[in-house]
């Protein structure tokens, strides 16, 4: 049985990239403040940026990502592990309840919004060029 647990360490593990990147969160009201978490590394491999996004409140909420420095963004994924509450987990009956869903995700440029829903750890990995 997977549980949530697993599927955060597991998409860490196969998203780290090799450089830190420089994140900035702005524009947040005081709940968001407290529980929205972002990270960024870049792949040098593949070339693309990963970004990894936590929203930990009751709420979806969109935020703008803004890849400062890339002239060119190739499209990517947005893989998306979300559960109904922070206290959600997988049984035997439900062993899929919460577990990692990847979709498309085709920026139209360096700046973009994405939707994150209450609850959730999302990654997102577009190729970018400087």
């Amino acid at each position: 049985l997977r549980t949530p647990n697993y599927h955060v360490q597991s998409l860490f593990a196969r998203n780290r990239g090799d450089r830190i990147l420089p994140v900035t969160l702005a524009g947040l009201d005081a709940a968001q403040a407290k529980r929205l978490y972002a990270s960024s590394t870049l792949d040098e491999k593949t070339g693309e940026v990963i970004l990894k996004l936590v929203n930990a409140t009751p709420n979806a909420s969109a935020v703008t990502v803004n890849l400062a420095g890339a002239t060119t963004v190739k499209p990517g994924t947005l893989t998306l592990l979300q559960g109904d509450s922070l206290e959600a987990v997988n049984t035997f009956d439900a062993p899929d309840r919460i577990a990692p869903h990847t979709s498309a995700l085709a920026p139209k440029g360096s700046s973009f919004e994405i939707s994150l829903p209450a609850n959730s750890f999302s990654v997102v990995r577009v190729g970018v060029a400087r």
